[in-house]
């Protein structure tokens, strides 16, 4: 099962019948005291107590020196005299998927870090005399800090802001405390950014292959998280960051076994290249095909979530997902999840803009321009154009598009989306503006992927480690000679097949999410117009009316829209009280 927890910070402490009270409510267990705040878990072997300082680590925690060792409760000892800022230490010295409840030095406020990985969530409650903390919403509502409503506000401004963490939820009252983020509580709440992409960005001094150093690092991580678990499911496709997983995972001691959804379509049919990863590391493959009996449009997969992310498509995956783990006894799940994101997938001239703002132009910023053109299709003077037009603006920060379509006017704001990390810092270049950008994409679906009644999913490719490694290798770097993560390949290429090395189309479930949309085509529209969404001004009903007179089959570019909406109105249905 995924940890769960409970933290709760009170004016005035818990007495001991409201701890049973807690415990009988959640299922969870009261481990003790990080100052001011009691903590329950639903794992006590996934905590760490650090004697002397009055804290709490919750989750998984590895040491950055070494081996990556894990820092169990057991032998505390290399964490539990941390020195001075301690969050600062915490974060240079460790990483993992954790989040860290710590005392201050005169043990009056308390301290929260989530960290940069977002691998354990952190949503909190702030009713005034006391902030309660979970691993989600659920946990929350049982021991009685939250009467959950929807906050159709922030729900219009989640469905614009397309993926776009902040601190803001879709349910009235709770927060959210985002991926490298630390809160102080105490007469007030103070939340600031404790690690920023931005001080990584900088090239590593002695680094001439960074494709070794690339290996090293995910073999390390992945060997790391493997010690944590006693049996492993690896989702793959043949395609390079799965790939990438299982050929780490071939190399640990721990079991694992691997899976291959496919389609009846030959676009998401990729167990021929699946087949091949497996037959590489003579493993075991399971393989099975999505079908739509298993696909409830009216059910929420993120109801566990303080925002809807999810879409009904997955259900089948997950539903077959939940029976092999069950039948096999796995406790977690390894995906590639985060890869394009992590190895700088680029299709811009970006690349080039850094280069030369490094380089100059000389025979280098030549050499992007070209692969830059071969790995896109377009000409040379289509990339210097764009090239130009990216050198000229004067703010290298990244601006985040929303997405207004079916949204009525009054559903999302008109402010420019922000994060701190979309602010570039003075003299930044952008192509890693959009390198951090596409960080903070993956944030929300690794949040829709999680699951209470499974084991946890790792995407080992968020490791700190990992994320710092590949955010210090320069943007060109990932497309030379005209390849999409190009240090990656070359990472792996004597560890994996050719065939799978050097594949270039990625295939997809995409025609089954058309035949979801075409089975339940009148459910779909019956079940939005007739919905909260259209009744609190949140759906414009005329859109989505124009929609479906002009098309008797939902399909590309609709088709994922008109599922992240179903999926928002089968989440509202279910908080809406």
């Amino acid at each position: 099962m995924a940890l769960r927890y409970l933290a709760v910070h009170s004016k005035r402490p818990l007495r001991c019948d409201q701890r049973v009270e807690i415990e009988g409510q959640t299922g969870l267990r009261w481990i003790g005291t990080a100052g001011p705040a009691d903590i329950f878990v639903s794992a006590p072997d996934d905590c760490i107590f650090l004697p002397g300082m009055g804290g709490f680590i919750v989750g998984h925690l590895f040491e950055k020196d070494g081996a990556f060792n894990r820092v169990t409760n057991a032998d505390p000892s290399s964490v539990s005299s941390l020195a001075e800022p301690r969050i600062p230490t915490l974060l240079n010295k460790f990483w993992g998927g954790y989040v860290a409840f710590l005392t201050s030095p005169d043990a009056q406020d308390l301290m929260v870090l989530r960290d940069p990985s977002g691998l354990l969530p952190c949503y909190y409650v702030d009713q005034g005399d006391a902030v309660a903390f979970s691993s989600d919403i659920e946990t929350l509502a049982t021991a009685g800090y939250l009467d959950a409503a929807v906050d159709w506000d922030g729900l219009g401004y989640h469905l614009f802001s397309q993926d776009l963490r902040t601190t803001q939820t879709a349910l009235k009252g709770v927060r959210d405390i985002l991926p490298g983020f630390q809160a102080h509580f105490s007469s007030k709440v103070v939340v600031n950014c404790a690690w920023s992409p931005w001080n990584h960005v900088t090239p590593l001094p002695n680094l001439p292959d960074p494709a070794a150093q690339l290996e090293e690092t995910i073999d390390g991580c992945v060997r790391a998280w493997a010690s944590a678990f006693t049996n492993i499911l690896a989702p793959v496709s043949g395609g390079l960051d799965s790939s990438i997983i299982a050929a780490s995972l071939a190399r640990q001691t721990t079991p694992w076994i691997c899976l291959n959804m496919a389609t009846d379509e030959s676009e998401g049919d990729e167990r021929y290249y699946a087949r091949i990863l497996a037959g590489a590391f003579g493993h075991r493959l399971s393989e099975a095909f999505h079908t739509l009996s298993d696909v409830d449009i009216t059910r929420s997969g993120s109801i566990h979530l303080p925002r809807p992310h999810a879409y009904a498509f997955g259900q089948s995956e997950e539903m077959f997902t939940r029976r092999l783990m069950t039948r096999n006894g796995i406790d977690a799940t390894f995906t590639g999840h985060g890869g394009d994101n992590i190895f700088c997938f680029l299709q811009s001239a970006t690349p080039l803009v850094d280069r030369y703002l490094v380089e100059g132009a000389g025979i280098g910023a030549w050499q992007t321009l070209n692969d830059i053109c071969t790995l896109t299709g377009a000409s040379l003077f289509e990339v210097m154009g764009m090239g130009f037009g990216r050198l000229v603006r004067f703010d290298p920060s990244y601006d985040w598009e929303g997405d207004t379509s079916f949204l009525t006017a009054g559903a999302y704001s008109a402010t420019r989306l922000s994060h701190p990390w979309l602010k570039a810092p003075k003299g930044a270049l952008p192509g890693k503006a959009v390198h951090i950008a596409a960080l903070l994409r993956i944030q929300s679906s690794l949040e829709s992927a999680s699951r209470l009644d499974t084991g946890p999913l790792i995407a080992p490719f968020l490791s700190q480690p990992i994320v710092e490694l590949c955010l210090s290798i320069p943007t060109w770097k990932w497309c030379e000679g005209g390849i999409n993560r190009a240090v990656a390949r070359r990472a792996f290429r004597d560890r994996l097949p050719a065939e799978l090395i050097g594949r270039r189309w990625k295939g997809g479930p995409n025609s089954f999410c058309l035949d979801v949309l075409a089975a339940h085509h009148q459910a779909f529209k019956s079940f939005l117009l007739d919905g909260l969404l259209v009744k609190h001004e949140v759906l414009d009903a005329s859109a989505l009316n124009k929609l479906y007179d002009r098309h008797d089959v939902i399909g590309p570019p609709h088709h994922l829209r008109i599922g992240a909406l179903a999926e928002a109105e089968a989440w509202a249905r279910h908080w809406d009280k």
